[in-house]
């Protein structure tokens, strides 16, 4: 299989496709609605047209394997500072290197359309499905900054700092 990941931004053709990736992908984050967080987040990055958020899905070869994004806060909207959000692989992917590829990759896409940029942050859940992503995120240079206890579990915040020391 051919090992290069690429990236397609969600839009109004693949929306459905992107909306099922992620119940498969976060099946604990739909409520009892079967309403998905995500699925509004897609949506106000192509309906609004905005230039504040951005989500993709990630193919390797014809197989389509995640989804990633990445936005600026709607709270403190600054240049220097980037999320990273629904970052996830299908479980039938996972444990083959895919997610550290595919936040490598995000992390040198946005750092080349957003040469200010000093920070970037991402959050997930501390729960048993994360524990892979909670040993990733160090090994590309994120460091655990805070923790909240939610219901009903824990969430926790890593950040990556872009500047050189000095």
């Amino acid at each position: 299989m051919n090992n290069e990941l690429t990236f397609t931004l969600i839009n109004g053709e693949n929306m459905y496709s992107a909306a099922m990736l992620a119940k498969e992908i976060f099946p604990t984050e739909f409520d009892n609605t079967n309403v998905f967080q995500p699925t509004y987040s897609y949506k106000y990055a192509f309906d609004e047209g905005n230039k504040t958020c951005w989500y993709y899905l990630v193919k390797q070869g014809d197989q389509t394997v995640g989804t990633i994004g990445y936005y600026f806060s709607r709270s403190h909207p600054k240049e220097t500072e980037i999320w990273i959000g629904y970052l996830g692989i299908r479980p039938c992917f996972q444990k083959q290197g895919l997610g550290a590829q595919m936040l490598q990759q995000m992390i040198d896409h946005i750092c080349s359309l957003h040469p200010k940029l000093e920070t970037i942050k991402l959050f997930t859940s501390n729960t048993d499905g994360n524990k892979a992503g909670h040993h990733l995120y160090p090994k590309l240079g994120f460091v655990l900054y805070r923790t909240v206890q939610t219901k009903p579990h824990e969430t926790c915040y890593f950040k990556k700092s872009l500047k050189i020391p000095g």
